[in-house]
């Protein structure tokens, strides 16, 4: 029960932390929206995912009944220790809940009581139809802010037309998109888990995005992103108390002006959202809740523990009885010995035999199954039959491969490969089976080495042995629970690393051969990671016709070979279109705009309607001065008013002749005559 919290609060920091660190200062604010989202449900039900894990747990006999006398008095005062414990508990479990539901009851009602304060502003105030909202103008001094489809403005702004259009579209942005059922959303998060404070911070994140959402929906309206800052920072004093509302003072701050010109490629735009995949898959297994399922397997006792170890031994005495070892020591002396020769520890390193074929008998669905000719390919006795010839005979075992699409050929297109065995055949397939070596194998162990040689005497190899190795696999691999490999029953290894070595020796003798198959063996007990690893050796040397099976069944599976190499990219030439020029624009306008910049710059510019249509004016040195949406200055009724005339010939001649006049007397004061003319004068 703490884990939930636990994980979920550390899902939610994770997911927050890479929202902060990639995304959030990138403008791709619909896909930060949902991101944000979805990441809140995400976690907060992780925890509740399960991925289960099976672990093996041996049962061990227990005795059924109790002996009241072997009970001390030590063992009763433990017992009323731990009921004390169990009572503590079980207080502070009551504190607790006590203090979850405080909390919850507290934030709940917090919950209604903002919503109940919204409803009673929108029935007791003037409202409005406004495109796809309805205004709700209040008599108070607030700035425009958002509940559902509702807007509320200052009722005395709106009667004189001071509010901004690009207010209206802001506002109106939010409802639209449906910012209210986001921040409604994540009040009911809190109410449940008001002690995270990371919802705190997360719904700032969801509340800012939404601001970002709106102002783009302003600067699409073809709105300069100069004069929109300014109105933002014009209207940046307000405030209001509505808390479940989407308002235009949220946060604006340094980051949300930069953000208006911010551009983000469509390229960076993908890349950063495929960066979430495997986030959330990261965030899936490290947050969601690991479950141990507990498989028992048989009763195991000392006295069915000592049995097996016996067989085994037995096992082994049989298998290697006719076998032939040579110790050599680190001087290079060399010791002959037979099986029952050998010491406990020196037993005890060799390989336990291969298992005996047990019969495998088909069901009566499977039979049915076989039947079908284009999904199975059917072998009786070691002989290719046609499907419908197992009905006449006695099946008592088979072994059966899948065969992957890249392996099958014109003959076998078939997706299974089935061997199916009478009592005869299979008769003969157990005489197959070497229950003992035979007297010609040398088994060569070498002082400090894990490596076991296995040689054949010449003189003893039959015409049988060599039909059987025609039919074996270049390299036979038998894997034991101890994780020991014996190598074409010549070379006994522990570790991959020496694996690796034995078979740069044995491929050494193969260098003529176009392709190599092997075969693994494993005992049940080895794992499958370290296959795996084993696989993977095979695969570093340019092996991969290879089939695996355990050692209790017949079942092969093949490998599918490696995959195609990849095709190289094509690169297209696409050309790019020159960039268009931007628009002229003549004398005229220069002149009526830069009228306008003196007459404005250093005042306060601000907004009033004329005949339906929005005007700017400034109030300068007593008179005010009004202009329209194209910058021309109208009159107070919206008329247009002429430009300035243009100055008169003769008062620009007798300008431009003073100017020379006082050009001239400027360059005479500065001369030598005009010096001595000075000095007469001042003599004088």
């Amino acid at each position: 029960m703490i884990s939930y919290p636990i994980n979920a609060t550390l899902c939610l920091a994770l997911l927050l932390f890479v929202y902060k660190a990639l995304l959030e200062r990138e403008r791709m604010y619909v896909f930060n929206r949902y991101y944000l989202l979805f990441g809140l449900c995400f976690a907060f039900a992780v925890p509740f995912i399960t991925m289960e894990t099976v672990v093996e747990i041996p049962l061990t006999e227990l005795a059924t009944t109790t002996n009241l006398s072997n009970i001390d008095s030590s063992t009763l005062g433990t017992t009323l220790e731990n009921t004390t414990k169990v009572s503590t508990i079980s207080v502070w479990l009551m504190v607790t809940i006590s203090l979850y539901a405080i909390g919850y009851l507290l934030f709940f009602f917090r919950f209604l009581q903002n919503i109940y304060r919204i409803f009673y502003k929108i029935i007791k105030s003037v409202r409005v139809r406004y495109k796809l909202a309805s205004l709700v103008l209040l008599n108070e001094n607030v700035l425009p802010h958002t509940f559902l489809h509702y807007i509320f403005l200052k009722k005395e702004a709106y009667d004189t037309n001071n509010i901004a259009e690009e207010l209206y579209t802001h506002e109106l942005a939010h409802v639209t998109q449906k910012h209210t059922l986001d921040i409604i959303f994540i009040e009911l998060i809190q109410i449940i888990f008001w002690f995270n404070p990371l919802l705190i911070f997360y719904k700032k994140a969801i509340q800012l995005n939404h601001e970002f959402l709106a102002d783009a929906a302003v600067l699409q309206s073809n709105t300069q992103v100069p004069r929109y800052q300014h109105l933002l920072l014009a209207n940046a004093h307000g405030n209001h108390d509505l808390r479940l509302a989407s308002n235009l003072n949220f946060s604006v701050t340094k980051k949300r002006l930069k953000m208006m010109t911010k551009h983000t490629t469509r390229g960076r735009a993908w890349l950063l959202a495929s960066l979430t995949i495997p986030i959330f898959t990261a965030a899936l297994f490290l947050f969601s809740t690991k479950v141990i399922a507990q498989k028992t397997i048989p009763v195991t006792t000392a006295k069915k523990t000592a049995i097996q170890t016996t067989l085994q031994k037995d096992a082994k005495a049989a298998y290697y009885k006719n076998a032939t070892f040579v110790f050599e020591d680190s001087k290079g002396q060399k010791t002959k010995k037979i099986y029952t020769e050998l010491t406990v520890s020196e037993k005890a390193k060799l390989v336990p035999p291969p298992p005996k074929p047990t019969a495998n008998q088909p069901t009566k669905q499977q039979l049915s199954d076989w039947l079908d000719e284009q999904k199975f390919a059917i072998w009786i006795d070691n002989k290719v039959v046609h499907n419908s010839e197992i009905t006449k005979h006695d099946i008592v075992h088979y072994q059966q491969s899948f065969v992957h699409k890249n392996a099958r050929s014109k003959r076998f297109p078939q997706a299974y490969q089935t061997h199916l065995y009478t009592a005869k055949g299979f008769s003969a397939l157990q005489q197959k089976h070497k229950p003992t070596l035979g007297k010609n194998v040398v088994l060569h162990i070498k002082e400090g080495s894990d490596q076991i040689r296995l040689e054949k005497k010449k003189a003893d190899a039959t015409k049988t042995d060599s039909k059987e190795k025609v039919q074996r696999k270049d390299l036979l691999i038998f894997i034991t629970k101890n994780e020991t490999f014996l190598v074409n029953e010549n070379y006994v290894v522990s570790g991959i690393d020496k694996l690796d070595n034995v078979l740069k020796s044995e491929l050494s003798k193969m260098k003529q051969k176009k392709s190599i198959t092997a075969s693994i063996i494993y005992d049940t007990a080895v794992s499958k990671e370290f296959i795996s690893k084993t696989i993977a050796v095979l695969n570093n040397h340019k092996i991969y016709d290879i089939t695996t099976r355990n050692s209790s069944s017949e079942d092969e599976i093949r490998l599918p070979p490696p995959p195609p190499a990849p095709k190289k990219p094509q690169i297209k030439e696409v050309k790019i279109p020159a960039p268009t020029a931007p628009p002229k624009v003549t004398k005229e306008e220069e002149k009526r705009l830069s009228i306008m910049h003196k007459i404005v710059k250093g005042q306060k510019l601000e907004t009033m309607m004329i005949n339906g249509k929005k005007h700017y004016y400034v109030e300068k040195n007593g008179r005010t001065y009004i202009f329209d949406e194209d910058s021309y200055m109208v009159d107070k009724e919206g008329n247009r008013l002429p430009p300035p005339p243009p100055r008169s010939k003769e008062k620009a001649k007798k300008k431009e002749l003073e100017a020379k006049k006082a050009k001239e007397e400027k360059a005479a004061k500065k001369s030598s005559d005009w010096k001595e003319v000075k000095k007469i004068l001042d003599k004088s």
